[in-house]
């Protein structure tokens, strides 16, 4: 996945271009201010200042050739909107409008020059109505540049103008299709491209079959992916051992190769060569994979959406079990879990799964708690109509340590409210029984994200 990449650029008028080259060294100085506080967090195309359709053209050309992911406007003074219309008919990335200006203040000793260089807002005005007519989707964000409420709520947009733009060149690989009858996810592949983006790579068992003859160093595994402290159980055999290490590398392989962002696994269909890679699952989501159980691609984007906006902090789960008088809810899955969550007090334990619900070859499982805190839970569901919801919710991740009659990754939430009133609306808005969970509170970004996307958002409070 391409780093974030989003174009800035600042508006004026032809006429104080012409007549007033004081102003405009003033506003091409606001501009790079601008740019470099963005430029703290973000990557970013520098256009400082337009002031007519050549400059805006030749701005719109150097963004599309750098390939940003969104554009960022901001009238330094008043700019007329029909200088800029034809480039944004033509733009084909989120726009944001960001309605700010030197002032934060009015004082006394405000006179033409602060007026001057401080009424870019009837330049939002005229835009933002021009688009409206037009048809033109984008974003609008007011508020001073010296507040850290806005400057946040602007890098969140271009974090989800970066969402936006990787997902829709996100290729998600498919081993062993859906599990037979499940129907939540049983969605045409179709439906997810057309609405969200991603493409689905198949991948068959003369893929699979590779693994056996597949070259790597089981040393070097060990040192990249895996953390500190592993323990492995003793009835893990060497041969065993060395196919879970084996199917990490076979992994990024197939990452590579295929130019995979997530990965879609249902454990019936694996094959007869490659063990059920858990652990190397585990490691690939540490690393920003997007991962769905039973070949549930709707939840491997999902799980890479997450990704994308909380900075590789997302893994994928399931609600298993409720605790009705503590209103909590125990979560897992049969293995995968995004290690780079792991609680670091505690050791990540190794343990023996024989596979006999699979291919019946052994392989090693990570068992181990996610560190508590707050949690957004995001799910990607489907609607009438080939339309798709995002539905999400802020949970806690509890203080609570690893069970030890459960052999796989595992951890308890709890919902804002009673667990009968969050399942209760969870299944009336359609949510389905797999689930991403990101670290953080990343519904605004999600939020901006489905406004860009033209996808409805659901929030369960």
């Amino acid at each position: 996945m391409k780093s974030q990449k989003i174009g800035f650029m600042g508006l004026t008028l032809e006429l104080y271009k012409k007549k007033l080259p004081e102003l405009m060294k003033s506003l091409n100085e606001f501009s790079k201010n601008l740019n470099s506080i963005l430029a703290e967090t973000t990557g970013t195309v520098h256009c400082p200042v337009a002031w007519n359709r050549k400059t805006i053209s030749e701005g719109f050309n150097l963004f599309k050739k750098e390939n940003v992911d969104g554009i960022i406007l901001v009238f330094l003074s008043y700019s007329t909107s029909l200088e800029i219309l034809p480039a944004l008919r033509h733009a084909r990335v989120p726009i944001l409008i960001w309605n700010t200006q030197k002032l934060a203040e009015i004082r006394g000793g405000f006179g033409s020059q602060e007026l001057l260089e401080n009424h870019g807002m009837h330049g939002v005005q005229d835009l933002a109505s021009v688009l409206g007519r037009e048809k033109i989707d984008f974003s609008i964000i007011t508020g001073h540049w010296g507040d850290r409420t806005t400057i946040s709520a602007v890098k969140d947009w271009c974090m989800a103008a970066y969402a936006a733009s990787g997902i829709s060149r996100a290729r998600i690989g498919r081993i062993g299709n859906i599990f037979p009858k499940m129907g939540d996810f049983a969605m045409e592949p179709d439906i997810l491209r057309r609405v969200l983006g991603p493409e689905t790579d198949e991948i068959g068992d003369s893929v699979l079959k590779k693994f056996g003859r597949f070259a790597f160093s089981e040393k070097g595994v060990e040192e990249e992916y895996l953390p500190s402290g592993l323990s492995w159980a003793p009835e893990i055999s060497k041969k065993t051992r060395k196919d879970t290490l084996k199917s990490i590398g076979f992994l990024e392989y197939l990452a590579e190769r295929r130019k995979l962002s997530g990965l879609a696994v249902n454990f019936e269909g694996l094959g007869k060569e490659m063990p059920m890679p858990f652990l190397g699952i585990s490691c690939m989501m540490a690393r920003g994979l997007g991962y769905g159980g039973e070949g549930d691609i709707y939840s491997a984007s999902a799980v890479l959406l997450g990704q994308m906006l909380s900075g590789n902090r997302t893994t994928f789960t399931e609600m298993f079990t409720t605790d009705y008088k503590n209103s909590r809810i125990f979560m897992s899955h049969m293995g995968e879990s995004n290690i780079a969550l792991r609680r670091k007090d505690e050791p990540v334990r190794l343990v023996l799964n024989e596979m006999q619900l699979g291919n019946n070859i052994p392989t090693a499982v990570p068992v181990f708690g996610i560190r508590p805190g707050l949690y957004t839970l995001l799910n990607l569901t489907g609607m009438p109509d080939g339309k798709l919801r995002f539905i999400s919710s802020i949970v806690k991740v509890m203080n609570s340590k690893p069970l030890t009659g459960i052999a796989t990754p595992h951890f308890f939430i709890k919902p804002g409210q009673t667990v009968e009133e969050f399942l209760t609306a969870y299944s009336r808005v359609g949510g389905t029984h797999h689930l991403a969970m990101a670290e953080g509170d990343i519904r605004g970004k999600l939020q901006l994200f489905c406004n860009m996307k033209n996808i409805q958002y659901v929030e369960i409070k």
